[in-house]
């Protein structure tokens, strides 16, 4: 889409990571995008009209036309709503669990660098969240688990579990196993074991994900604080 006066203007698919207002009228809004990963740009005038830009809110996607600048920032032309989940942002639980997931993309997502496969992950932990948030806490945590597993999958840091990532030994089922995040998974004693002890009960919790299983609350939680020192481990820089 290109004018004779303009700046070619590019098209994604978005979900707005981070807003700010600038000056009397306008916003940077920072975007997570499936096709050019975190995106910066300004919207001229779009605290005093939504014409252009809708209400610009977090967790819903947007369909953004945008012309990039040689400033840095690119300029917003336009954000259409694309896909609304209102009841994920009326449920609280689910909310604070969806800004874990969009935190944890914004730290392993390279500005300026296209990944779909993991704007993908996010949008399904939306869409589920949105539709099913209200069976409670303990679904909402599932779901962020095996969107943070899917999240290091797809962005090449994807934990090894099964096995050593050593000497390739299967990991003894029902006993516990040390993991190095350094390393990439779980590391047997005989190889130096890791910095993190595993309970049996959070690799059952793995197992019960991917199988739809019920996975054990506190099991949950501890593999959930696991996935997230591991994408700080890989934190983009």
């Amino acid at each position: 889409m290109t004018s004779a006066h303009s700046k070619q203007v590019l098209e994604a698919r978005a979900l707005i990571a981070k807003k700010t207002p600038y000056q009397e009228a306008d916003l940077i809004v920072n975007w997570l995008t499936d096709r050019v990963g975190q995106l910066g740009t300004m919207a001229r005038g779009a605290r005093k009209s939504t014409r252009r830009f809708t209400s610009l809110e977090p967790l819903h996607t947007y369909a953004i036309c945008y012309a990039e600048s040689m400033q840095g920032l690119a300029s917003l032309r336009e954000a259409r709503l694309v896909t609304v989940r209102s009841a994920l942002a009326s449920n609280l639980d689910a909310m604070a669990v969806a800004g874990q997931g969009i935190r944890w993309l914004r730290t392993l997502l390279p500005h300026k660098q296209a990944e779909p496969r993991a704007f993908v992950v996010l949008e399904l932990l939306l869409n589920a969240l949105d539709e099913r948030g209200h069976e409670g806490r303990g679904f909402i945590e599932c779901e962020l688990a095996k969107m943070g597993l899917d999240l290091l999958k797809v962005a090449g840091y994807e934990l090894q579990l099964d096995a050593c990532v050593s000497c390739g030994r299967p990991r003894p089922v029902d006993r516990s196993a040390y993991v190095s995040l350094a390393r990439g998974g779980v590391v047997c004693r005989a190889c130096g074991g890791g910095e993190r002890l595993l309970d049996a009960g959070v690799f059952e919790a793995i197992a019960a994900l991917t199988s739809e299983a019920t996975a054990e609350d506190g099991a949950v939680r501890e593999l959930v604080l696991l996935i997230d020192d591991a994408v700080a481990t890989h934190a983009v820089v």
